[in-house]
C-alpha cells in the first residue's frame, strides 16, 4: 500500500495514487474476509477467539 502511493505521488498523479490506494485497501478487506472465513472453518476455538478480539488489522478502526 505504501509503496504504490508513494510510487504514484513520486510521479505526480494524485489521481492515481487515490485510484490505487482505495483498490489495495479494497482487495486488503477481501483477503481478511477469506481468510477469517477459513480460520473459523479450519481452527476449533477461532471463532470465540474472534468474539473476543473484536478488531482484525488496525486496532479500534478495522
Amino acid at each position: 500500500l505504501l509503496f504504490t502511493s508513494g510510487t504514484t505521488l513520486w510521479l505526480g498523479s494524485i489521481a492515481a495514487t487515490l485510484f490505487a490506494a482505495i483498490a489495495l485497501i479494497a482487495a486488503t478487506v477481501f483477503r481478511i474476509h477469506v481468510e477469517e472465513a477459513t480460520l473459523c472453518e479450519e481452527l476449533p476455538g477461532y471463532k470465540a477467539y474472534t468474539k473476543k478480539v473484536k478488531t482484525r488489522y488496525l486496532p479500534f478502526i478495522y
